[in-house]
Order: structure tokens, then C-alpha cells, then sequence
């Protein structure tokens, strides 16, 4: 028995061997049906398929003033402006074109069964079982069960429409498929077009134009009436500019004060000098002499100078004439004598004219002069004193006026500095409106929505080589399924036994040329279907 075995062990492994060709060989019939089965399934599916066509279209996000700028209400203070990066604004538009929103907006205009297609029609197969099912829906186990037609339409678009966002590109890929290729190309461009819409309204702060109008305005009438009480204020107190006039009052007090101390020293060398000359003038006569003659002739003595002349020219003639004790030459020398003791006697006669006295004038003349000086230096120095109290008085008046003033003003640059924000945000919140007004975006359509004839599915050569893979793989499990389910089946990994191994290694070194004996090919039959040997 255990020569038979071991002899008819080589004839089983080289059956093994071809174990797969064998069991598909021995269950051919199975494997076509299988193969045959779902081929008729794929050719089915090409033939009864509804054929989708593409549109394809491109978007090209390029920098524009929704990345560099912020929105005008919040700039209304100091801020700097950090731009978002590229891939973020990319991929902030695919969020856009991907969002509920606009597949809703796609359903809203084309409708429910333009979205569905022919596949929601009530006259198809679907329907019809749809309908037999319907009776399930109030226990909720209904698994086509349609909710809202529209929600429905918004999954099939989502379902149908992509966007491809490339990481190191800033343009975007858009497709959407649909039963008709003129379908898909409407579709397409009205979501570009919306797509756009929304873009602009999303960086658009709705109502920020009216706000900044109607700050602005506000702001205005407060400048104006602000300007107008520092009118009234400055028309009031007589000050046009504070600062200008404040530096000219002290340049004025300035001047003032230097004039005073030089008109008072000039009104102290005044009364010096005519203390001076006061002294000067007490010292001078009023009259002096202006002419005098000595020796002026009179009448009475000038007789006598005459009669003692003659007397004279007398007694020498007769000295002449006579001797010395001569009684007419004696008795003329006593005469003589007597008229010479007479002239003796007689005082010089001196002729004085007087008149005023030029120095004294003069020093009158100056002394008036100089008193007229101080009097004038002293009218100065009170006109100037009465000058500097008037203007030591304004200086002070505009110094009471300063803080009003100041306050005024500085509440007037306040609102006009905010009156300038408020302007230019206001003329940026116009340009946005300008922008959306004109639909002038950062988006560009580089590619408009593609229209071909071509559908893209179903494909027939990729789904016939699915077919043909699945059909293999179905008529490989059928036939293993029919093999395994044969009586007394042995799964191919079960472990040899050990002693008829040995067996078998002696017998074939033996009766390598024996002939097969009966018993033997009943052994190999048993051996094609073995057992467990326990």
C-alpha cells in the first residue's frame, strides 16, 4: 500500500503544478458564462449610458486692489497694509467657485431639471421604480428617496463641476460636464459671470459709501461752524493771527521799552546841561559896554581948554616980547596958571554906549532851547510809558485770548483732520462703487468655457478593458467557486504527510519501472481528492 501511494505522489504535484489552467479547463463552461455575463453588463452600460460632455474654461487671478488694499472703513486710522499671499487669493477664488453659493445660484437660473437632465425625466425606468419605492418613504427606507428636487440639483452640479487650483499657478482650471455639450457652456459662463459678481461684492463693504457721505457731510457742517466762531472770535477781540501778532506786540513792547531808556537818558543830559547852564546864565550881565570914547569934547570944558590954549599962545608971545617980571607978562603966567589948575582939576570926559549882552542871549537862547528839549523828552517819556502800559495791556488781552484761540483752533485741525480721512476714504469707497458700477475685477478669463462634441464619458475602450478585467476575475471566482464546492475538497496549502513522503522517495528508487497495477490508480484517484489524514 505504501509503495502504490508513494509511486502515484509525482503524477499528483505535476497536476498541481497546472492547478489554475486545469481548474479553469475544468470549469470552462462556468468561466465564459461569467466572462459573457459581464461584458453583456459593460457593453449594456456603453449602450444605455447617457453620454456627458465637458466644458472647459480657465480663470486668471491676478493682483488687483482686493489684495493690496483693505476696505476703506477699516483704514479710518494708522495702518500698514500686509497684502495676502498669491496661493491664498488662489485659492480663495476656488473656495468662491466651489461654495454652495454659486451652485445655488446656477439652480436658481437654469432650474432644477436643466441641472438633472434627462436622468430625472418621469417617463424613464428610474421613475417607474422610484414610484414602487415611494411607498417607503414615510419609514424612511426609501434609498432613492428625493428630499428636494433642488438640493438634488445642487448635489448634481457639485457633483459635475471641478475646479483644479495648481499650487505654483495663479490660474484656475474649470469644468463642468453635463447630457449637452451647449448645456455645459452656458453653465460654465454663467458661473464665471457669477463667480465675478460675487468676487466684487465679497471685497465690498456694502453701505460703507452712505456711512462716509454722511460723515463727511457731518464733519463739514461741524469745520464751518467751528470757522465761523473763530471768526466772530478773532473779529471780536481784534486778533487775525495770534502768533504773528503776539511776536509783533513784543517787538513793539521791545522798541518801546528801548526808546524809553534812551529818551530817559537823553531827558537826565537835558537837565544836566540845563542845570549847567542855568549857572552859566546867573554869571552873565545882561548888558555890557558896547562903546566907549575918552576925552569927548563938552561945552564948558572944552571953553576952557580954548582960553587956556590962547592963554598958552599968549604968554609965549609975550615972553617973548617981555621979561620975566614984566606985570603984563606976570599977571598972563598967573592967569595961565589959575586956568591950568582949573584944567587939572578938570576929570577926562568919557563917552560909554551899552547894549545887550551876546553871550547872554546866547545862553538864554540855549537854556530855552534845552528846557524846550526837556519838556519835549519828558512829553516822549510819558507818550512812550502811556504806549508801553497800551501795549502791555494788548499783550495781555491777546495772551487771555490765546487759550480760546488756541482751543479753537486746535478743535478746528482735529475735525479738519478728519474731515480729510473721511474724504479720501470716502473717494476710495466711490472708486469701489466706480469698479463694482463698471464690474471691473482682478479676475480674467484667459480660457471662455470650451464647447465640444466629444463626450468624455462613458469612454468605450476604458470601460471594455474594465469589462474584460472584471469578467476574468468573475469567471476565475465562479470556476474556484464550483471547484470548492465539490465533495471532498482539499484546499491546495494543506502540509503533506511525512511518512509517505519517505515512502515514496524509496519507492521511486525501486519500481521506477514497474507498470501501474490497479491498485495504484485507485490510490491516484484518491490522491486527486484527498483527505485529511486524521
Amino acid at each position: 500500500m505504501k509503495t502504490e501511494i508513494s509511486s502515484n505522489l509525482p503524477d499528483a504535484r505535476a497536476h498541481s503544478g497546472t492547478s489554475v489552467f486545469g481548474l479553469i479547463w475544468r470549469n470552462k463552461f462556468n468561466f465564459v458564462l461569467a466572462g459573457l455575463l459581464v461584458m453583456s453588463l459593460a457593453v449594456g452600460y456603453l449602450v444605455t449610458a447617457e453620454r456627458m460632455y465637458q466644458s472647459e474654461s480657465r480663470l486668471f487671478v491676478r493682483v488687483g486692489r482686493e489684495s493690496v488694499s483693505l476696505d476703506p472703513t477699516a483704514t479710518t486710522g494708522n495702518f500698514m497694509g500686509v497684502p495676502d499671499s498669491r496661493e491664498r487669493d488662489v485659492n480663495a477664488v476656488a473656495d468662491l467657485l466651489d461654495s454652495r453659493l454659486i451652485a445655488e445660484m446656477v439652480v436658481e437660473h437654469f432650474g432644477e431639471q436643466a441641472i438633472l437632465g434627462e436622468s430625472s425625466s418621469t417617463d424613464g425606468l428610474g421613475s417607474q421604480v422610484r414610484r414602487k419605492l415611494s411607498a417607503l418613504d414615510d419609514y424612511n427606507l426609501n434609498p432613492l428617496q428625493v428630499f428636494s428636487l433642488r438640493d438634488k440639483a445642487i448635489e448634481t452640479f457639485q457633483e459635475n463641476f471641478s475646479v483644479l487650483a495648481m499650487k505654483t499657478s495663479s490660474v484656475l482650471t474649470l469644468t463642468y460636464e453635463a447630457e449637452d455639450p451647449q448645456d455645459a457652456q452656458e453653465v460654465l459662463s454663467f458661473v464665471l459671470k457669477t463667480a465675478m459678481d460675487e468676487h466684487l461684492r465679497i471685497h465690498r463693504t456694502q453701505g460703507s459709501q452712505e456711512f462716509f457721505v454722511a460723515q463727511e457731510r457731518l464733519l463739514r457742517e461741524a469745520l464751518s461752524e467751528l470757522e465761523m466762531e473763530l471768526r466772530d472770535k478773532k473779529n471780536s477781540t481784534g486778533i487775525a493771527s495770534l502768533v504773528d501778532q503776539r511776536k509783533t506786540q513784543i517787538d513793539l513792547i521791545g522798541t518801546l521799552k528801548q526808546n524809553l531808556i534812551t529818551n530817559s537818558a537823553e531827558r537826565d543830559a537835558f537837565q544836566a546841561e540845563i542845570n549847567r547852564r542855568e549857572e552859566y546864565f546867573a554869571q552873565t550881565p545882561e548888558q555890557i559896554v558896547t562903546h566907549e570914547v575918552l576925552g569927548q569934547p563938552q561945552a564948558i570944558g572944552q571953553t576952557l581948554r580954548e582960553k587956556l590954549f590962547d592963554l598958552e599962545v599968549r604968554e609965549r608971545e609975550l615972553s617973548a616980547a617981555y621979561t620975566d617980571d614984566h606985570p603984563q607978562l606976570q599977571q598972563l603966567r598967573k592967569q595961565l596958571d589959575d586956568a591950568r589948575g582949573i584944567k587939572e582939576s578938570e576929570t577926562v570926559p568919557v563917552e560909554k554906549m551899552t547894549g545887550m549882552n551876546p553871550n547872554y542871549q546866547a545862553a538864554e537862547l540855549a537854556l530855552q532851547e534845552r528846557q524846550a528839549l526837556l519838556v519835549a523828552s519828558q512829553a516822549r517819556t510819558d507818550a512812550l510809558q502811556k504806549e508801553l502800559e497800551i501795549a502791555n495791556t494788548e499783550l495781555n488781552r491777546i495772551n487771555d485770548a490765546e487759550f480760546d484761540l488756541s482751543q479753537l483752533e486746535l478743535e478746528i485741525e482735529l475735525v479738519r483732520a478728519n474731515y480729510r480721512k473721511y474724504s479720501d476714504n470716502l473717494e476710495e469707497s466711490r472708486i469701489n462703487e466706480e469698479l463694482q458700477a463698471a464690474r471691473i475685477s482682478s479676475l480674467t478669463i484667459l480660457q471662455a468655457p470650451s464647447f465640444s462634441n466629444t463626450p468624455v464619458s462613458p469612454k468605450p475602450l476604458a470601460t471594455l478593458l474594465v469589462g474584460m478585467t472584471i469578467a476574468c476575475l468573475a469567471g476565475v471566482g465562479l470556476a474556484l467557486y464550483r471547484e470548492m464546492s465539490r465533495p471532498g475538497f482539499v484546499p491546495t496549502n494543506t502540509p503533506p504527510l511525512k511518512h509517505p513522503v519517505r515512502a515514496l522517495a524509496s519507492a521511486q528508487s525501486t519500481n521506477a519501472s514497474s507498470p501501474t497495477r490497479p491498485e495504484a490508480a485507485t490510490v491516484s484517484s484518491a490522491l486527486e481528492t484527498p483527505a485529511h489524514p486524521r
